[in-house]
């Protein structure tokens, strides 16, 4: 007979945990001529600057804003299938309340309903909404956080949305975000303590290049390009 050896644990060697991973990803529709027969929509999914999992799409279907903010997210879950799957922890930034309740609270309630508003009919985008809902129920790892649109601010969550919607609306075709009226850049040399008074007239902070900007069409433009131009 065989004899079997039983190995004892060593007490101090401790098992390597796998480290968490955390993934940001900003999402929008757009929709031109929304509600009406020329309508075209599309959607944008923005993971960071030069990200290859960018995306910018149309799509076939009903043309809406509703629909396309719904395809957004359920696009950014699919390229991030694997990730879920794998438990990490995944932020799915959006403006839209509407996507984030189909996701969660209205689907929630659509679903103990069996999708049925009974004599009122068929839910609105049905297939597109329990699709969405179902994948979010499945997955707890998958979190929804609304943010506000088109702020002009330039935090990391503003820039994330203005990409997502700039993406979004080059997919129907318009070049960049139709928001967005401001012209070219202009960078300024600030110094640090002048910093809040650059501010003050319309000055921001770009992180990538760590260097003040004013937008061409900025009424002190000329006052503040003979004080801090390059």
């Amino acid at each position: 007979m065989e004899k079997f050896i039983t190995r004892k644990t060593n007490p101090d060697i401790k098992t390597k945990k796998k480290p968490q991973i955390y993934i940001n990803v900003y999402t929008d529709g757009a929709c031109i001529n929304n509600g009406k027969k020329n309508a075209r929509a599309g959607y944008g999914v923005y993971f960071g600057e030069n990200d290859p999992r960018n995306t910018s799409e149309s799509y076939r279907g009903k043309q809406t804003n509703n629909v396309a903010e719904l395809l957004a997210i359920i696009k950014a879950m699919t390229i991030l299938k694997d990730n879920i799957e794998n438990g990490d922890n995944i932020k799915i930034f959006t403006d839209s309340i509407y996507a984030m309740r189909c996701c969660s609270s209205y689907g929630e309630k659509c679903y103990k309903k069996h999708w049925s508003k009974g004599k009122l009919g068929n839910i609105p985008n049905e297939e597109i909404v329990q699709g969405a809902y179902m994948f979010c129920r499945e997955n707890d790892n998958v979190e929804f956080i609304h943010v506000l649109a088109h702020t002009g601010k330039n935090d990391i969550h503003s820039i994330g949305n203005h990409h997502a919607d700039r993406l979004a609306n080059e997919a129907c075709g318009v070049t960049g975000c139709p928001y967005d009226n401001r012209k070219n850049k202009i960078y300024l040399d600030v110094p640090f303590d002048e910093k809040n008074e650059a501010k003050k007239m319309g000055a921001r902070w770009e992180p990538g290049k760590k260097k003040w900007y004013i937008f061409d069409n900025n009424k002190y433009k000329t006052q503040m390009m003979g004080r801090w131009g390059s």
